[in-house]
């Protein structure tokens, strides 16, 4: 019985300080969200590596976001982040520099949530990772990018 109860500490404990954990980065988010930003991330880094730098505007990023053919269900998605994009739900930060470089990708952000600016929401790194913010983080995050 000692064991049981020992083993079932072990297991609160783990629970416990992953809940504590989990907490301590803010919330998390929707499937929807986070595949929605990754998405634009990914075409961001296309854009990179293509062109050798970031981009500057939607109209020459866009190309980068909506490149698949097949299969017919990824071009959906990608068409959506657009559409988000243009509805002002996600927005970029333009000119990033050194998106391409794997020491600086994660401290560098390429978009996030539009409300994270006013009192704070989800923001997506150069290397995906994608984790809440309050405002004057972003802030502080972009001007590292920049």
């Amino acid at each position: 019985m000692v064991v049981v109860a020992l083993v079932a500490c072990g297991w609160y404990f783990d629970v416990w300080n992953w809940y504590i954990q989990a907490s301590a980065n803010g919330p998390t988010p929707t499937q929807a969200t986070a595949a929605q930003l990754k998405s634009i991330n990914r075409g961001y880094v296309i854009f990179c590596g293509m062109a050798d730098r970031a981009p500057a505007n939607l109209e020459e990023y866009a190309p980068y976001l909506v490149c698949t053919v097949i299969p017919q269900e990824v071009r959906d998605r990608e068409e959506e982040c657009l559409r988000q994009l243009r509805a002002g739900h996600y927005e970029m930060v333009w000119n990033q520099h050194g998106v391409l470089d794997a020491r600086q990708r994660s401290r560098i952000v390429t978009a996030y949530e539009r409300r994270t600016v006013a009192g704070g929401g989800f923001v997506v790194f150069a290397d995906e990772k994608v984790r809440w913010m309050n405002p004057e983080e972003l802030h502080q995050a972009i001007e590292t990018g920049k």
